[in-house]
Order: C-alpha cells, then structure tokens, then sequence
C-alpha cells in the first residue's frame, strides 16, 4: 500500500511540479522445500521453512521546472530523492534473511534545452545520478556455484543524451538519437559467499571502486526511417550502435595482459643477454627485483591510488 501527492503550477510560458510518495514493502519467504532430486545427484531439503517478514517503507521526493520562449525553445531541470525496497533476491539467501538489509537510495537531477520549429524536434540533456546502497547477488560459476552476496555498493552515473526527429515529407520521418555516459563503481565493498548448501564460506573485500558498471552499453546510438506509402501501412528501418558495454574486470585484465605480451619477450632477451655475457649475478638480481618490486610491491602499493586498475597498472 502507499500514498501519492503532486503539485503543479502552470503558466504560459513556464510550468513547475513537486510530487512526494510512500509505500509499504514486506517480504517474506515460504518454502515448501518440494524439489526432490535433480540429475546432478543433490537431494534437497524436504523441510517447510517460514521467515521473518522484512519491512521496507520507501519514499520518493521529485521536483522539476520547464520554460518555455520564442515559441520554439524550452529549457528543464528535474532533480529527485528516491528509496527503494532491494530485490528479493538481495534479502533472503535461500530461506536465510541476511541481516539488516536496507533500502537503496538514488539521488539524480538533470538539465537539458528543447528545440521545436515545425518538422523539427530536438532535445538535448544531460543527467548525473547517485545510486547508494545497492544490493547485489551473484551467482559464481554456474548458475547453481556459490554466490556472492554483495550490499551497500555504490555507483556514480553520469551522461549525455541526444534526440532528434525529422519530418521533411507528410508520409516521410527521419529520427535518431545518441547517448553517451560514465557509470562507475565509486566504493570498495566487503561480501559474504556462500556454498551451493547455503553455507557461508567467508567474508571477502572486492575491490570494484572506478571500475565501469557492467551489463548495459554506456554508448548507444540509433538511426531511423520510417514512411507511410498509403494510409494505414507504415514502414520503417532502424540502424542501431552499442558500445562500451563493459563486463567482469577480468575481461578487461585479459585484454591488457595480451596487449603487453609483445614486450615479453624484451625481459627475457635482457636475462638471456646478461647470462651470456657472463653477468650471472647482474641477472639474478634484475630478474628479482622485477618479481618482488614490480610483482609484489607495485601490486599492493598501486591499488590504493588507482583501485583494482592499479594490479594492471
């Protein structure tokens, strides 16, 4: 159940709003616990389990002004406070609450200009967004490994976006757009793993600060056609563009370790060289000093300045 409120205020040339909402999450698990027996020989519990109900009262504060001149042009800005219940998946591991889940928050605003003259539309605005607290499971491995339960990440989005529609024909329409952003990780975060039977394995530190949110293209544009022949058929063509769309760090890692392989074979040659040269000693002694100093020292040393980009660096 929840409550909403909105406030407007209109005006020929300019219009403001402030709206307010509350609603009552709960969640609760009950497993029968009927699963049998799969084909990868695990039996599961037959036990009816009940928890706890775990109670969230979410809220949400948004405001935004519009102004219109010239009959063709039009400035905005928005800005709001959202809390939300995390996902069910984020509260309950199996039939297990994890202790003191709390609600996500996002704060964002943005500002953009608006330009309208006959067949021609376009809208330009940029965003910034604050995402805290964010809850996350994931599955390590397969989809039945051990998961990682990881609370409290959060995350800095940040962007521009770009739309244009024109119609230089009644039955004839060009539009488009093109968005470009920077979602970043901006905390390190401690999790706890679990095992495939629920138990916990341990607590472990990830550190994921600066590195790029992953699963959705930062970079994505889109060109379109679209033409009515006769009245009543429409048909239309879209180009469209997605790039950097990030995944795990390693993919990343993976990348870099291949591109430095061309300078592999320097090292080596420098070693070989002094061997044979008779500088045994001068050898040894540079070989050590790239394990220890570049392999050790540099890997701990750089991850506090730089985050986990530091271990390539």
């Amino acid at each position: 159940m929840g409550a909403f409120a909105q406030l407007e205020y209109n005006r020929e040339h300019y219009k403001a709003f402030v709206s307010t909402s509350v609603t009552s999450h709960s969640y609760k698990r009950e497993d029968p616990g009927k699963y049998g027996t799969y084909g990868y020989q695990e039996t599961y519990p037959v036990a009816n389990v009940k928890t706890s109900w775990s109670n969230f009262v979410p809220f949400s504060v948004k405001a935004g002004f519009n102004y219109r001149f010239n009959g063709m042009h039009n400035v905005f800005v928005n800005g709001g406070y959202v809390t939300k219940a995390p996902m069910m998946d984020n509260i309950f591991v199996d039939n297990t609450p994890l202790s003191n889940p709390i609600p996500e928050k996002i704060a964002t605003g943005e500002i953009g200009y608006g330009f309208n003259y006959r067949t021609l539309s376009v809208m330009l605005n940029g965003y910034y967004t604050q995402w805290m607290d964010k809850s996350v499971t994931k599955a390590i491995g397969s989809w039945n490994g051990p998961r990682a339960c990881i609370p409290n990440i959060d995350a800095r989005h940040m962007g521009i976006e770009l739309e244009a529609s024109y119609q230089p024909l009644e039955w004839l329409r060009v539009y488009g757009f093109f968005t470009i952003g920077n979602w970043r990780w901006t905390n390190d975060v401690n999790f706890t793993l679990f095992n495939e039977q629920n138990e916990k394995i341990g607590e472990y530190h990830a550190y994921i600060k600066n590195l790029h949110v992953g699963n959705a293209p930062q970079t994505s544009a889109m060109l379109g056609l679209s033409c009515m022949p006769v009245s009543g058929l429409t048909l239309g063509v879209d180009f469209n563009y997605y790039g950097r769309h990030y995944a795990d760090f390693a993919v990343k890692a993976f990348r870099t370790y291949l591109c430095m392989m061309v300078l592999a074979c320097v090292n080596k040659a420098c070693f070989i060289f002094l061997q044979a040269v008779g500088k045994a000693l001068s050898s040894t002694l540079l070989s050590m000093f790239r394990e220890v100093v570049f392999g050790v020292g540099f890997a701990l040393l750089l991850p506090v300045f730089f985050g986990l980009d530091g271990v390539l660096y």
